[in-house]
């Protein structure tokens, strides 16, 4: 949902809804469920892929992605460490998929610039995007979840932190034991094919 165009596309369809009658004689979504809707979270969700892409179109994304470079000396698994921490972390205050949005391509630069096969951290930092339990904003289950009101964002926000640091190490694991052979990853050797990602 980059381009406005499909943006537009999304809201017409959505208003479209309120136009047509249901079999019982009201319209597919009554106002009073409209309102219902817990719009916070909506209004998050959609200021993060307006902040992910803003981000790519100013440029921001390929200058993070260079000061990173020096960081290449680091060992592969503290790399995934990182990443994975980075982008748990991150994706607390944005969604997982505006957060993959915004730091992919940014890791993808970051590779390029460190000499690394791309492979090695955006993967893992792929699967991360996913393991954020503290707060509402960070994936589907976690807004399903507070917006049944029965759950204290201080309650998630506790539970969720050691949540959070079990899915590094299992991101970690799952990387460097299982994707890295299985993918037939060269963590020494810098792919030709990641060339053309400058």
């Amino acid at each position: 949902m980059k381009s406005p165009g499909k943006m537009s596309y999304a809201i017409l369809g959505a208003l479209v809804l309120f136009i047509f009658p249901s079999r019982d004689g009201g319209r597919v979504p009554e106002w009073r469920t409209a309102v219902n809707i817990p719009w916070g979270i909506v209004l998050l969700f959609g200021g993060g892929f307006a902040l992910a892409h803003s981000f790519g179109v100013a440029g921001v994304s390929k200058w993070i992605g260079s000061s990173f470079a020096g960081l290449g000396v680091l060992p592969v698994p503290l790399l995934i460490i990182l990443t994975s921490t980075l982008m748990t972390f991150l994706t607390e205050f944005t969604s997982n998929t505006a957060t993959a949005t915004l730091m992919l391509p940014i890791l993808g630069a970051a590779a390029v610039g460190m000499r690394i096969d791309p492979r090695i951290i955006m993967i893992p930092a792929t699967i991360s995007g996913s393991c954020a339990f503290m707060l509402p904003v960070a994936t589907p289950p976690n807004a399903i979840i507070f917006g049944a009101g029965q759950v204290r964002v201080k309650d998630k926000f506790r539970a969720g932190f050691f949540m959070n640091l079990m899915g590094i190490v299992v991101v970690l694991l799952v990387s460097y034991l299982i994707m890295i052979p299985a993918m037939g990853i060269d963590v020494a050797s810098f792919p030709a094919w990641a060339q053309g990602m400058h």
